[in-house]
């Protein structure tokens, strides 16, 4: 099992809270996987503070990418689909959806892969050793995006990267329902899943096997992780192991106030980030530690 956290690098304070949370010394606390923001303003500093946990392989790293929120990493005259009145990227997920079924989807296109490749080369220039193991995500799921997907693989291409790894961010809710957990999950985060999980045939008809974590957690709770149970978690690892899959656990721990997210401005997104449920996500992984160790364990020594 991969109990991962996204967002890494907002600020440096985080980044320093996120290393001590998954802190090599502790061998009870499981998490052991991070993505990191490349549009980061502290990108760099963040990105060496991380990079001798990732060399000595006692944490994996992903490239968060990320075409929704704070400035770009390409100039923003270059992008102006992407981009707003601020020089910020200024759609959701389903304005990108909605741009990508529309006439000027030739044109989104190359203006995803222009920004996903300086995206990319930022990440390699930290992490060159990443290039022949690259594993993806993205900020808000939008690699699920057809459109979005093939520019990403067409990026891939053009940086000469092998992919080891992409998240295919799907949910099975059948275990909620057993553990009498379904009733809390809000009906957005059903809705997000549902999306998903259709928007996700493309990329799957693309990818071989090895390329996806195929069993995934943390859409149903997304923003509020804290309410996860020990006894689901462990239905949900043994669940995987039956059907040879490997699960990753997503996170989201760490509040950031609001004047620090990339773009205050933005509040959906700078909302979410200063949440106080970030915190309540990161004292979960503390309280639960113990039992989800036992967890990684178990199911690394299968």
């Amino acid at each position: 099992m991969i109990v991962h956290a996204d967002d890494f690098g907002i600020t440096l304070a985080q980044a320093q809270s996120l290393l001590a949370l998954s802190k090599a010394s502790d061998k009870s606390n499981p998490l052991s996987s991070v993505s990191i923001f490349a549009n980061s303003p502290v990108f760099y500093d963040s990105a060496k503070l991380l990079h001798p946990s990732v060399e000595n392989k006692t944490m994996k790293v992903s490239l968060h990418l990320n075409l929704v929120e704070g400035a770009p990493c390409v100039a923003p005259d270059e992008i102006p689909l992407l981009i707003g009145e601020r020089k910020t990227f200024c759609h959701s997920f389903i304005g990108l959806l909605q741009m990508s079924l529309g006439p000027r989807r030739s044109a989104l296109y190359q203006q995803i892969v222009q920004e996903f490749d300086a995206q990319i080369k930022t990440f390699l220039r930290v992490f060159p050793e990443q290039q022949h193991s690259l594993r993806i995500d993205s900020h808000q799921h939008t690699h699920m995006i057809p459109l979005v997907f093939d520019a990403l693989q067409e990026t891939i291409q053009i940086n000469n990267c092998t992919l080891e790894h992409v998240r295919i961010p799907v949910e099975d809710l059948t275990l909620y329902a057993q553990f009498g957990l379904k009733h809390m999950i809000p009906w957005q985060n059903r809705l997000k899943n549902s999306v998903l999980s259709y928007l996700s045939r493309h990329a799957k008809k693309q990818l071989s096997n090895r390329n996806i974590t195929s069993s995934f957690c943390g859409i149903a709770f997304s923003g509020s992780m804290y309410q996860m149970t020990p006894e689901l978690l462990f239905a949900l690892e043994e669940q995987a192991h039956q059907n040879h899959q490997e699960l990753e656990v997503l996170y989201h721990p760490i509040t950031v106030p609001l004047a620090s997210c990339l773009d205050p401005e933005n509040l959906p997104f700078a909302t979410a980030c200063a949440s106080d449920g970030r915190d309540k996500e990161a004292q979960s992984l503390l309280d639960i530690k113990e039992i989800l160790y036992c967890v990684t364990r178990s199911s690394t020594h299968r």
